[in-house]
């Protein structure tokens, strides 16, 4: 059964009506053959019954005077004649072994006990028990024992007929089932070709025809109409499709223009805190300890107080540096994305007390403020994920320039991250640093396993870096 699925349609169309046929015609012949043969059978039966009957009659005499040699020269003379009889026996009344006859005079014949059985069959011969009578009285019984060879080459010759038969009407069925299979498996295979070709191209709007009003007609008129339904649906799924990528580049336009708003944002806030705030507690530390200085030296107590009061500006002048630092580090806009990553690591690792083992390997490469940013924000939340998750002992930084792309690589040693975490859409940081790279054109690739650490892998080209964020998103949006 698994080998006939195995064959095409074609195959296995054929294989059936030559099946039917030779089935149809293996019945037939074997009923007729059996039929025949059990005639056959049943005539030669007759015929050695008519020669047992017939020995009967000719050996009446020989038994009522006991003349065994007439009885011998009797059988001899009609036994000879019918070479299926292999063995003879003639019985007095009594039962007693009277003549015996054995076509082959060198073969020794131990005759039966009688039987009351007309005949039998026994290893490929039959028996045959004839009582003798006379004037109603049996004086006798003769016995015969002959072969089936007559029948057995009945048989054969039959076999034979029978195969010719059957090889004559394969070859016929062959001939005639490579045409008329062809009626069925010729439009489903064209209806499957047509479908391989739609699905390939996507086209929905082709059509199958077949000028028929049969179950094959009715299967090419209901694919026409699933064709139908799917290129509604798939125009309405395209049009859908487009809505939505449209509504996301539009979701993504404003995104990045409002982290573009907000860096820009962020770096006016950072200048005025940094120039006027920073400038302001200066002149008040300055005024503060012109004042000291005037009070005379026996006023311990204003001094201990205008001491508090300078302890207390000179913290709050580092608060507002570290707050125009987070808003926009002026190491990034002065020395560059090399020195400002080394630097931030330091610092923020000094900040939360972290003891992580940093390896650095940065090259400088002039870049765009706007770029350099956002590659700097990346990188601040990747540190920051790795101090909130992933209990990490050493840090890789890699800044390189690869061809015409930039590679940033942050690599830890922590726990990792899980397959369902990676996919999560509420991991809002991760999607943050792969729309900040999607910007310019980038992607994030993060390579983790669970309990064998991370790797973080920005790639951003470079052959359209000179532009900047606000020219890169016009561009976005025109295209």
């Amino acid at each position: 059964m698994l080998g006939f699925r195995r064959f095409n349609l074609r195959g296995k169309l054929i294989l059936i009506l030559l099946s039917m046929a030779l089935l149809t015609l293996l019945v037939a012949t074997s009923l007729f053959s059996y039929n025949d043969l059990s005639i056959f059978k049943k005539n030669l039966v007759r015929h050695n019954l008519a020669i047992a009957g017939s020995a009967g009659s000719m050996t009446r005499a020989a038994l009522l005077f006991e003349d065994s040699k007439r009885g011998n020269e009797i059988f001899e003379s009609l036994l000879r004649r019918e070479k299926q009889v292999e063995f003879a026996a003639l019985y007095d009344a009594e039962g007693k072994l009277f003549v015996q006859y054995s076509r082959n005079s060198s073969s020794l014949f131990q005759p039966p006990s009688l039987k009351s059985k007309a005949y039998d069959f026994i290893d490929g011969h039959f028996e045959i028990f004839q009582n003798i009578f006379l004037k109603g009285k049996s004086i006798g019984k003769v016995y015969l024992y002959a072969d089936m060879d007559e029948f057995n080459a009945q048989i054969e010759s039959y076999i034979y007929l029978v195969s010719f038969i059957l090889l004559i009407t394969l070859a016929i069925s062959l001939a005639l089932s490579i045409p008329l299979q062809s009626i069925i498996s010729k439009p489903i295979i064209a209806l499957a070709a047509m479908e391989k070709r739609i699905s390939q191209k996507g086209d929905y709007s082709i059509r199958a025809y077949h000028d028929s009003s049969d179950e094959i007609g009715l299967l090419y008129k209901q694919f026409n109409e699933m064709l139908a339904q799917i290129e509604v649906r798939d125009k309405d799924l395209v049009e859908f499709k487009q809505n939505l990528e449209n509504s996301c580049d539009q979701l993504r336009h404003l995104n990045n223009r409002m982290q573009s708003i907000r860096e820009e944002e962020s770096a006016r806030i950072s200048r005025e805190v940094h120039d006027e705030l920073g400038q302001m507690l200066t002149a008040l530390k300055m005024d503060l300890t012109s004042l000291k200085n005037m009070f005379p030296e026996d006023s311990n107590d204003l001094d201990v107080k205008i001491e508090g009061i300078l302890v207390f500006v000179d913290q709050t002048i580092d608060t507002v540096r570290k707050i125009a630092t987070d808003l926009r580090p002026e190491v990034l806009d002065h020395l560059g994305l090399s020195e400002a990553l080394e630097w931030y690591a330091e610092d923020f690792q000094e900040r939360i007390g972290g003891k992580w083992k940093l390896e650095f390997n940065v090259q400088e490469v002039p870049l765009q403020p706007d770029l350099a940013m956002a590659l700097f924000r990346i990188y601040q939340e990747t540190l920051t994920n790795i101090a909130r998750h992933a209990d990490a002992s050493k840090i890789q930084v890699k800044l390189q320039k690869i061809k015409d792309s930039l590679l940033l690589e942050i690599i830890d040693n922590g726990k990792g991250i899980s397959t369902p975490d990676l996919s999560n859409p509420q991991s809002l940081g991760l999607m943050g640093m792969r729309e900040r790279a999607r910007v310019w054109g980038g992607e994030v690739l993060i390579l983790s396993q669970s309990g064998f650490g991370t790797s973080i892998r920005v790639n951003i080209p470079l052959e359209d870096s000179f532009m900047d964020a606000k020219e890169k998103m016009n561009v976005y949006q025109v295209k």
